[in-house]
């Protein structure tokens, strides 16, 4: 038995069909089995011989005043039916079938109201049968009894009447449309995920396409989850391939210079002192650039995956940004550039206080890096609702908007002149992010740009 999914739904969808066909089929008896119109026929049969009546009254006038078995036998070829005479009270004249034949029940209220109405009723013989009665007054003492024994409609005789032909011919043409639409719609499910599933396939020999949505609305979106899904792996291969690349890069200049300084010792071409000292302290300054190099990797790496840990805790994030500032003050002497702050006592948040050191370091660090002697670099900060906006500002040369949109990738250096690994903001921006917070830039190039990171701030601590 075939497994796929069109196969199943048309399954499922005949089997619901045809368990509907057979109880509107069983419905539909039942109702011709109890229908009123089964006896219309016997009702006309009583109807005539009321008529019939009317015109041979002197006869049947005759038999209940004198019952008499010649007078019956006429009555009953001329009426083709049972024929019973009661009194006013319910006592039997007469039967055409015999004293032998089951007695119907007559009551004589009943028998009054039936000839009053002129109504066909039902009437049950001491064999409980049943039989179709119309009454009929004879004189003020006497009626007369029309009986028919009640039509019996067998199930073959359905199957073989007129009536049922249509119906059931009617029943088959539904089936077949129904489960043409039934394998419409199954095509219609089942097509969009066997596009998924070779598109599935073919993520898996490096082949990364989109798939256009179509079909029900749950399976657009389970095709729109797998776009998404095949471009972050798309970009994640991507971001690979570019960490990779960027990490030889960055090795390749450092170990070069190792290399060849130690090459020198080794060959005697470094001799004396000076010599040895400069190459020895190249080889160091280089060793720890790659250490530095290794160690943000490995930062990133886990900010990334989510495993780094955070050890969080009540910060009063204005101390902490007047403290990281201060720390700056001998090096902007130094270069000539002036450092602003306005920060004033803010809500406490919660979070890991020496990230959110390293945080505002970077961001003072580059801003004093790309600022010129007499420039000015602004560090301020402010409640914004429930977060708390941190703005590092300068008047530098400022970010070009070309590159201000790549930022904050890995290894990303707008300005390549400058020393560094080029993963300072992207770290940064991980940090922020582990915090729940937000980090963009701003600027109006050429004239400087700013940083802003919004911190959510801790309800509790607030109200505190």
């Amino acid at each position: 038995m075939s497994t796929s999914l069109r196969t199943r739904m048309l399954l499922s969808y005949g089997l619901l069909i045809i368990v509907l066909m057979c109880l509107f089929s069983v419905g539909l008896l039942a109702s011709l089995l109890r229908n009123p119109l089964v006896y219309e026929s016997s009702a006309q049969q009583l109807r005539t011989a009321q008529r019939m009546v009317s015109t041979h009254a002197e006869l049947l006038t005759s038999i209940s005043a004198t019952p008499d078995i010649d007078l019956m036998e006429k009555a009953v070829r001329l009426l083709n039916m049972r024929v019973v005479f009661v009194r006013e009270d319910g006592t039997m004249v007469a039967d055409s079938q015999g004293d032998s034949a089951a007695r119907l029940r007559t009551q004589p209220v009943r028998l009054k109201l039936l000839a009053q109405r002129n109504e066909i009723a039902f009437l049950r013989d001491d064999s409980n049968h049943l039989w179709l009665v119309l009454v009929q007054s004879i004189d003020a003492h006497s009626y007369l009894l029309l009986a028919v024994s009640r039509p019996r409609l067998l199930i073959l005789e359905l199957f073989t009447n007129d009536f049922l032909r249509p119906v059931v011919l009617t029943g088959l043409v539904g089936l077949v449309l129904a489960l043409l639409i039934a394998l419409g719609l199954a095509q219609w499910i089942s097509s969009p995920l066997k596009r998924i599933g070779l598109a599935a396939d073919a993520v898996a020999t490096g082949r990364y396409k989109p798939i256009t949505p179509t079909g029900p609305e749950e399976v657009r979106l389970l095709a729109n989850s797998f776009n998404r899904m095949t471009q972050r792996v798309q970009d994640a291969i991507h971001s690979q391939r570019d960490l990779v690349a960027n990490v030889s890069h960055e090795l390749k200049t450092p170990l070069t210079s190792i290399q060849g300084f130690t090459q020198s010792i080794l060959d005697g071409v470094s001799q004396t002192p000076e010599e040895i000292h400069q190459a020895a302290e190249t080889i160091f300054n280089e060793s720890n650039r790659m250490n530095r190099l290794v160690q943000d990797l490995v930062t990133l790496a886990r900010l990334e995956t989510e495993m780094a840990d955070l050890h969080k805790s009540p910060v009063d994030i204005s101390a902490l940004v007047r403290g990281v500032t201060e720390k700056f003050r001998p090096q902007t002497a130094q270069t000539g550039v002036q450092l602003n702050l306005d920060v004033p006592d803010l809500n406490w948040l919660l979070g890991d206080e020496d990230r959110l050191v390293q945080v505002i370091t970077n961001l003072v660090d580059n801003a004093i890096k790309y600022t010129p002697s007499g420039g000015v670099v602004g560090i301020s900060a402010r409640s914004r609702g429930n977060n708390i906006e941190i703005r590092v500002a300068d008047n530098g040369q400022g970010i070009d908007p070309v590159d201000r949109e790549r930022i904050f990738q890995r290894f990303y250096r707008a300005d390549r002149s400058q020393p560094g690994t080029g993963l300072g903001l992207t770290i940064t921006r991980q940090i922020v992010q582990a915090h729940g917070g937000t980090i963009r830039v701003e600027g109006n190039f050429p004239r400087g740009s700013v940083f802003i990171v919004e911190l959510p701030c801790s309800t509790d601590l607030r109200q505190s």
